[in-house]
């Protein structure tokens, strides 16, 4: 069939979600006699989280955030030691870009981790770049 397979591609680290979301057990196909589980018909946060943001890790967390329908996309990892988290958020940015045909998209928050426990966030969206600067609040960069 000419397709390739990624195992466990589909897997997002923690979902939240509320009550309402779930589908009830015994409204599940089958009398829930195969289907045993936590079933969702809304995710509200989908959260990645990647050690090592600066290999492919990071960039395939992303995509896999863009394919998700969530009311909130979290990404948060490590790069390596002195880098800065900017030009993970553009090039985040630009596959989010490429991959957009959506005419609303959900803007994921890029959370970039420093050994001295600050961060930087960004909010990405396919259109804009925002960086949470503590004084002034959201900045486009």
């Amino acid at each position: 069939m000419n397709m390739f397979h990624f195992r466990e591609y589909y897997t997002v680290d923690h979902v939240l979600y509320r009550d309402e979301d779930r589908i009830p057990e015994g409204a599940l196909p089958l009398g829930t006699s195969r289907v045993k589980g936590t079933w969702l018909t809304h995710i509200r946060v989908a959260f990645e989280h990647e050690n090592h943001l600066d290999k492919a890790g990071g960039f395939q967390e992303i995509a896999k955030l863009i394919l998700f329908n969530a009311d909130m996309k979290v990404l948060m990892g490590w790069a390596d030691q002195g880098e800065t988290y900017d030009e993970f958020a553009r090039e985040y940015q630009q596959i989010y870009k490429s991959a957009s045909s959506q005419k609303t998209v959900t803007p994921i928050l890029f959370i970039g981790e420093y050994s001295d426990t600050h961060v930087d966030a960004y909010l990405l969206t396919p259109s804009s770049i925002l960086k949470y600067d503590e004084m002034a609040g959201w900045l486009a960069i």
